[in-house]
């Protein structure tokens, strides 16, 4: 994969190329094309996970949404500038 996405870049064929953003994001489980959810709505609704793991994920959901960088006390104890994402993930998504 990697040395095709190189091949597209050093040809210059991008040049000629659209880009586009795509509508959400997906996930092949059991047989079935499931979309993954990216909201509380969604992550309510979806049946990629149980009970326990939706609760979760919303909360997660609504944490990453209220999140501000410039303040403070939206951000839980998670300090933006000395925190890494499997951090934030790990202790937002697991109980501890």
């Amino acid at each position: 994969m990697a040395n095709k996405i190189f091949v597209l870049i050093h040809t210059g064929v991008t040049r000629y190329l659209e880009f586009k953003s795509i509508e959400g994001s997906y996930v092949y489980k059991g047989g079935k094309i499931y979309k993954v959810p990216a909201d509380e709505m969604e992550a309510l609704s979806t049946s990629l996970m149980g009970m326990f793991e939706k609760r979760r994920f919303k909360k997660f959901l609504v944490w990453v949404q209220g999140f501000d960088k410039n303040d403070s006390k939206t951000w839980e104890g998670m300090d933006p500038n000395n925190t890494i994402m499997q951090q934030v993930s790990f202790s937002k998504l697991c109980i501890i």
